[in-house]
């Protein structure tokens, strides 16, 4: 103990010795370029240009915000400019700009509300087409793949006015559903009907992606799970996962193993071995047919990442700037 006392207080004067040597870390000094005289700053801030605040430059400065990813900023200052300007031609341009700065923030369903006021209004035709999609792709960013496809499905006849976007995101649900030939006759389709839009430069990409995701490399839960109910830990081992196959195969034959070894010698001692080794044996199925499908699950979502990563045109980019 009183070793362990001495070394403590040695360390403890050692860090204080060197704090008391090297002192306080000094002061960072700012920069001359800031050193700027009071006087100097007041006339800078006095002499600065005043910008009038007109619609036109009320609508830039929000178009600036949303540029720049000020999203919640953005969505204040096209609020701002529909109220204050009620009559304006912008108008309809601004009510998009707010639900789609509300999308971005991620507030789907406050984004829905500005986009059904273009849809169910008579006079906003060039903005009501765009206020669709965009209303089809809140869904689609949810994660709601059955939503999006039933939500176009309903509105099947805004598609010709959209130029095939809407079976273009239709596509792309249909990828997220790992059905991948129906989403590749979609792609097609597209192509071979020469439609126009951003979309069209991403149609080769697509149908490439959908035929690799058709051949791309797949675990069968069943074939998984009968490979480990004939030796424990092969399921595991053709899902390439090597720790959990070792750890299926120790544990089941190890019990096993002790139970028959031991069943004359110890008879209850067996009999415990050999009910761990049942339930191991049953949990080693198991593990090899969730393998499979977490081995699936992880080929797919990596399918997905690269190829949203390569298209030229992701489905949530239409219609942002009709």
């Amino acid at each position: 103990m009183v070793k362990y006392l001495s070394i403590f207080w040695i360390c403890l004067f050692s860090v204080l010795a060197f704090t008391q040597e090297q002192g306080s870390i000094p002061e960072l000094e700012r920069p001359d370029s800031m050193d700027i005289h009071p006087a100097i700053m007041e006339t800078m801030i006095t002499d600065a240009p005043e910008i009038p605040e007109t619609r036109e430059n009320l609508l830039r400065f929000a178009d600036y915000l949303f540029a720049e990813k000020e999203y919640s900023r953005a969505a204040v200052e096209y609020h701002r400019f529909r109220f204050k300007y009620p009559e304006d031609e912008n108008q309809h341009y601004a009510l998009l700009r707010i639900g789609l700065s509300y999308e971005k923030c991620q507030a789907y369903e406050r984004a829905r509300n500005y986009y059904k006021q273009l849809i169910n209004n008579p006079n906003s035709d060039k903005y009501s087409s765009a206020a669709y999609y965009r209303m089809a792709s809140t869904y689609y960013e949810e994660g709601d793949w059955e939503g999006t496809l039933a939500y176009i499905g309903a509105l099947q006849e805004v598609n010709d006015r959209l130029g095939g976007a809407f079976s273009y995101l239709k596509g792309w649900c249909l990828l997220h559903t790992r059905e991948y030939r129906a989403a590749q006759k979609i792609f097609e389709e597209l192509n071979n009907n020469n439609v126009e839009g951003q979309q069209v430069s991403s149609l080769y990409y697509l149908i490439s992606k959908s035929r690799q995701a058709q051949i791309m490399s797949k675990r069968s839960p069943l074939v998984s799970g009968l490979f480990s109910s004939i030796l424990p830990g092969s399921g595991q081992l053709y899902c390439k996962r090597f720790g959990d196959a070792g750890f299926s195969f120790a544990f089941t034959v190890g019990f096993g193993t002790a139970a028959i070894a031991l069943w004359e010698e110890d008879r209850s001692f067996a009999i415990t071995s050999a009910l761990l080794a049942s339930f191991f044996y049953l949990g080693n199925i198991y593990g090899a047919i969730n393998s499979a499908i977490i081995y699936n699950n992880h080929a797919h979502s990596e399918f997905i990442q690269k190829t949203e990563e390569g298209v030229p045109h992701k489905a949530i980019e239409l219609y942002q700037n009709p």
